[in-house]
C-alpha cells in the first residue's frame, strides 16, 4: 500500500478520535463547573420564640452560625401556631428592618419553612423576630471556615528572666458626688402601648393577642402609678381598641403590629389615631 493511501484511510480515524476527545473535556468542565456552584444548606429552626440549632431546643439569643460563601440558609417551622418573623437588620441589629434585607414577613406555620436565603458574599448578618424584638435574635457569619495547620514541630520559646519592678503608688482621685435629677412620671397611654413600658414594639402585640384569648397579661408598672389594664376605660376610649371598633380583639393586635413596622394601617374610621 502507498504512502498516500494510508494517509487516506487513517484520516476519518484520527478525525474521529479527536471528536470523542473534544467531547469527553467539554463533558469534564461542564461536571466540574457544577461541583464548583454546589453550596451547603444549614438549618436554622424557629420554635420556643428562639431561633435555634434543632426543632424544639431552647438556643441563648443571638443563636450565631458561621457558613461558607456560597452557602444557602433554610429557617424551618419548629412551633405551630405562633406568629414569627425572620428579619434582616443592619448593623448591630439595632435598625430593623434592613432596607433591601432579607424578609420572611409576618407568617404563621408556614408549609415547608420560613425562608430560604443564600449567602454568596463574606459578611456578618444580623436577623431577629419582629414580633419578638431582640429577645429573640441571630447572626449569620459568611466566611472561611478552614484554620491555619499547625507547624509539626514547635520552636522551643526560652524562658524571660523576671525583672523586679517597684509597684507605682496610687494616686485617689476625688471624685463629686452625683446630683439627683427628679424624673416625672410617664403618662399612662391609652394606645399602642399596652403593657406601659414606655414603648410599642412586639411585647404590645403580644399582650393584646393573650387578652384576647382571655390569658393573663403581663404589664410592667409606670413609676408611681398601676399600669391601666387592658380593657378598661381610659382618656382615649377603651385601653388597647387602636381601630376604635369599641372591642380589645385580635384586629388591634394587627393594627399594633402594623404601627410598630412603620406600615400605614388601613381600613381605620375618620378621626381614629391608630396606634
Amino acid at each position: 500500500m502507498t504512502r498516500s493511501a494510508t494517509r487516506a484511510t487513517l484520516a476519518p480515524l484520527v478525525a474521529t478520535a479527536l471528536a470523542l476527545a473534544t467531547i469527553a473535556a467539554l463533558a469534564f468542565v461542564s461536571i466540574s463547573g457544577d461541583r464548583a456552584e454546589a453550596g451547603t444548606t444549614h438549618t436554622v429552626f424557629v420554635n420556643n420564640s428562639v431561633f435555634c440549632e434543632s426543632a424544639g431546643s431552647s438556643c441563648a439569643q443571638p443563636y450565631s452560625i458561621q457558613i461558607d460563601a456560597g452557602d444557602t440558609v433554610q429557617w424551618s417551622d419548629g412551633q405551630s401556631g405562633v406568629l414569627h418573623t425572620v428579619t434582616q437588620c443592619s448593623g448591630d441589629g439595632a435598625g430593623c428592618p434592613d432596607s433591601g434585607g432579607f424578609d420572611s414577613g409576618f407568617l404563621t406555620d408556614p408549609p415547608g419553612g420560613y425562608l430560604t436565603q443564600a449567602f454568596p458574599d463574606e459578611g456578618t448578618f444580623f436577623y431577629r423576630c419582629q414580633v419578638h424584638g431582640n429577645s429573640m435574635r441571630g447572626i449569620v457569619t459568611v466566611g472561611s471556615s478552614a484554620t491555619p495547620t499547625a507547624s509539626a514541630t514547635p520552636s522551643p520559646t526560652p524562658s524571660p528572666t523576671a525583672t523586679a519592678t517597684a509597684a507605682p503608688t496610687a494616686t485617689p482621685t476625688p471624685t463629686t458626688s452625683p446630683t439627683a435629677t427628679a424624673t416625672a412620671a410617664p403618662t399612662l397611654s391609652g394606645r399602642s402601648d399596652v403593657n406601659c413600658d414606655g414603648e410599642t414594639d412586639g411585647d404590645d402585640v403580644l399582650a393584646l393577642l393573650l387578652h384576647t384569648a382571655n390569658l393573663p397579661v403581663t404589664a410592667a408598672p409606670a413609676s408611681e402609678n398601676v399600669c391601666a389594664a387592658i380593657g378598661s376605660g381610659d382618656s382615649g376610649g377603651l385601653k388597647g381598641d387602636l381601630n376604635c371598633d369599641g372591642l380589645v380583639d385580635a384586629r388591634d393586635a394587627l393594627v399594633a403590629l402594623y404601627g410598630w413596622a412603620g406600615l400605614p394601617v388601613p381600613g381605620l374610621p375618620s378621626g381614629c389615631l391608630g396606634p
